[in-house]
């Protein structure tokens, strides 16, 4: 029995040691390559009612990610990537309250929600849920007629003051006053807000020769001449044609005491106006115009000398004169 011993142990450490020696010679294997680094370039929170979609963009490309609810908190697991520290406070009003990343993971915190849905996109992973709680609303309970937990606060109403002199009459505000009037923005239908509303039209927009046209008139009535013939040169340079160029120039000259310029900036005006109660209205404003005056004489004038007989032309006396012969 000894015999047979000896060789079998021989041959288990015979074993061993070429196992040993295997292993020892035999190559490691690497490591699993770790996620690259990336960090979230953009958070994009918007709501549909009662859905919220939550766009999360990176610098990487996520391989997967899955999403859970927890209270007020939306958790992201993000695969493929190792996120790069972030810690964010978005602005007052947001659904969203509180943004933090670490590693592998995203806590959106703020508004209750649930259900979330997860898609990953191109460097982007996008979050559907639902909001889980309903706006708080105050006020009385229609079903148990109790107060709400927020009730609504209702100011008292002070005691009614008691007068021991009739007070004066408040002074007319601009509000109350009634419109002042548009003597010749009237004569093309322009009112008080067409002039606000072709003034608006012309800051937006420098060619609207319509506005251009309307509020040239409207400055007229407003006291504002130079503003005015600045407009009216502008619109005539473009369409002389128009009759509201005749028309704000004749008012112009009239003022500048041009009767005869302005009568016939009146007529032009007339004859391109429409309709017949502005044709009658313009032409009502020609004035007639005053002679020409008389060249007085001066006292201590000299008088014309009068020419003497000889130099007097001669006037023919047709009874004298004889037929010429044919």
């Amino acid at each position: 029995m000894d015999r047979l011993r000896f060789p079998l142990l021989l041959g288990v450490a015979l074993a061993t040691g070429a196992l040993s020696a295997h292993a020892q010679s035999a190559p490691t294997l690497p490591n699993a390559q770790a996620p690259a680094p990336a960090k979230i370039e953009d958070i994009q929170v918007a709501q549909d009612g009662e859905t919220v979609t939550i766009l999360v963009k990176f610098s990487g490309q996520p391989s997967a990610a899955s999403a859970r609810a927890d209270g007020k908190d939306i958790k992201l697991d993000i695969d493929g990537i190792a996120i790069t520290p972030l810690s964010l406070v978005p602005p007052p009003g947001s659904l969203i309250a509180r943004v933090t990343a670490s590693k592998g993971e995203i806590v959106l915190s703020g508004a209750a929600l649930s259900t979330p849905e997860v898609i990953v996109y191109r460097h982007a992973v996008l979050v559907k849920a639902r909001l889980a709680e309903p706006a708080a609303i105050g006020g009385a309970s229609l079903m148990t007629g109790q107060q709400a937990a927020t009730p609504i606060a209702v100011a008292p109403q002070p005691p009614l003051p008691v007068l021991t002199t009739l007070p004066k009459p408040a002074p007319a505000t601009p509000a109350s006053l009634p419109p002042a009037p548009l003597p010749t923005a009237s004569l093309a239908g322009i009112d008080a807000a067409r002039c606000t509303a072709a003034a608006d039209e012309l800051a937006k927009d420098s060619w609207a020769l319509g506005a251009m046209g309307d509020l040239a008139l409207c400055l007229i009535d407003q006291d504002k001449p130079e503003e005015a013939r600045a407009k009216l040169d502008q619109l005539g340079a473009i369409t002389p044609q128009d009759w509201r160029v005749s028309l704000g120039r004749a008012v112009l000259a009239s003022d500048a005491d041009d009767t005869a310029s302005a009568n016939a900036l009146y007529l032009a005006a007339s004859e391109g106006a429409p309709g017949e109660a502005a044709r009658g209205a313009i032409i009502a404003r020609i004035k007639p115009e005053a002679p020409a005056p008389l060249a007085a004489e001066q006292p201590g004038a000299p008088e014309p000398e009068a020419k003497p007989a000889a130099e007097q032309p001669a006037t023919p006396d047709n009874d004298l004169q004889l037929p010429l012969p044919k």
